[in-house]
C-alpha cells in the first residue's frame, strides 16, 4: 500500500511541461540504510590442495662417494706435516677439517672428500628431491669420503625431517685394497662433528669383524659373499620407498650383480681394482623391483648423470663373460 502511495505521488501532473521537469522535485529521495554502506567481501572459497601420495615403487640407488682428497697435495695428511697445523695447499682441500681421535695421520688411509667431492654429491642430493620417491633409509661404508658423501646429499635434499645414516662395516671395499683397516671415526667424533647418525642401528658386521676378514678376504668372491650377506640385510628392511646405499666401486658392482642376478663375475684384484672407471665419483645407479616379477631392473635415467667438459658420471657395468 505504501508502495502505491509513493508510486502515485511520483507521477507528474499532466500540466507539466516535460522539457522544464524535474524528477528530483517530484520523485522523493530513496534513503540508503547505514549498514549498506559498508563494503561486504565475499568468502573465498578454500582450496584444498590434494595430498601428495608417497611413492611406493621400491628403489635402490647405489651411489659411489664423491671425489676424495687422496692424491698429491690434496692430501690431507700432508697437509697436517708443518707441526700438524692445517695448511691450505691446494683450493681443492675442504674448508673444514674433521675433528678425529686418532689425529691426523689417519686421513692417510681414510681420507675425506675434495670441494669437488662435496660440490658433486650436492648435486646428486639436488636431482633426487626433485622427485618425491619416498628415500626413507641410507646406508654408508664406515670410510669418511663416503659419510661426507651422504650428509652432502642428504643437506641438499631438503627433506623435513633429516634422514639419519646407518653405517654398515660391511659395505667397506675390498680388504685387498688395504694393509689394515683405517681408524674411522669413533661414535664420539660422529657426534662431536655433527654427523647425523642413528645410533640405534645394528651392524651386521663390526669393524673387528673387518679386522678378521683382513687376512682371509682374498679372492674377489670372498668379496661378493661378504656384500650379499648385506644385501639381505638392506632387503629385510622396508618393503617400499628408497633406500641409499653409498659405498665403493667394486661393492656397488657386488649389490648390483646380487640384486639383477647376473652370472658374470670378477676373477682378478685388477677387475675390481678397474671399476673406479666404471663407476665415476658420485655417480648413481637405481635399481627397481618389479611388483609382479620382484626382479630388480636398471633404471638408469631415473637420475640424471653429471657431466662436466670430458668427465661423466654415467655408470658402465662391466661384462666378464668373455
Amino acid at each position: 500500500m505504501a508502495m502505491l502511495e509513493w508510486a502515485s505521488r511520483c507521477v507528474p501532473p499532466a500540466s507539466i511541461n516535460p522539457r522544464f521537469f524535474d524528477p528530483s522535485l517530484m520523485f522523493p529521495p530513496i534513503v540508503i540504510p547505514h549498514s549498506w554502506s559498508k563494503p561486504y567481501f565475499f568468502p573465498r572459497p578454500l582450496r584444498v590442495k590434494p595430498p601428495i601420495k608417497k611413492e611406493t615403487t621400491r628403489r635402490i640407488y647405489l651411489i659411489r662417494n664423491g671425489e676424495t682428497a687422496g692424491m698429491g697435495t690434496q692430501r690431507e695428511d700432508v697437509a697436517y706435516r708443518n707441526h700438524s697445523v692445517y695448511a691450505k695447499m691446494d683450493i681443492n682441500q675442504a674448508v673444514v677439517t674433521v675433528s678425529r681421535a686418532s689425529g691426523p695421520d689417519a686421513y692417510a688411509d681414510d681420507p675425506p672428500l675434495t670441494q669437488v667431492g662435496y660440490s658433486g654429491a650436492q648435486l646428486v642430493g639436488r636431482s633426487l628431491s626433485k622427485r618425491s620417491l619416498n628415500i626413507h633409509t641410507v646406508y654408508s661404508s664406515p670410510s669418511l669420503r663416503c659419510i661426507q658423501t651422504a650428509i652432502s646429499i642428504i643437506g641438499a635434499m631438503n627433506s623435513k625431517k633429516p634422514l639419519k645414516i646407518r653405517i654398515e662395516p660391511a659395505l667397506f671395499e675390498p680388504l685387498r685394497f688395504c694393509t689394515k683397516i683405517p681408524s674411522f671415526l669413533s661414535s664420539d667424533d660422529l657426534v662431536f662433528n655433527g654427523y647425523n647418525v642413528d645410533d640405534k642401528y645394528m651392524p651386521m658386521m663390526s669393524i673387528d669383524d673387518l679386522k678378521v676378514l683382513l687376512k682371509t678376504e682374498m679372492r674377489p668372491r670372498d668379496v661378493y659373499a661378504r656384500v650379499e650377506r648385506a644385501v639381505q640385510r638392506i632387503l629385510a628392511g622396508r618393503k617400499e620407498g628408497g633406500v641409499l646405499v653409498i659405498s665403493h666401486a667394486p661393492i656397488l658392482d657386488a649389490i648390483y650383480r646380487s640384486l639383477t642376478d647376473r652370472k658374470d663375475m670378477p676373477r682378478t684384484l685388477g677387475d675390481l681394482q678397474r671399476m673406479v672407471h666404471n663407476y665415476p665419483p658420485c655417480s648413481v645407479t637405481t635399481l627397481q623391483q618389479d611388483p609382479m616379477s620382484l626382479k630388480w631392473e636398471n633404471r638408469e635415467h631415473l637420475v640424471e648423470p653429471l657431466s662436466y667438459w670430458h668427465v661423466t658420471t654415467m655408470v658402465n657395468v662391466p661384462n666378464f663373460n668373455s
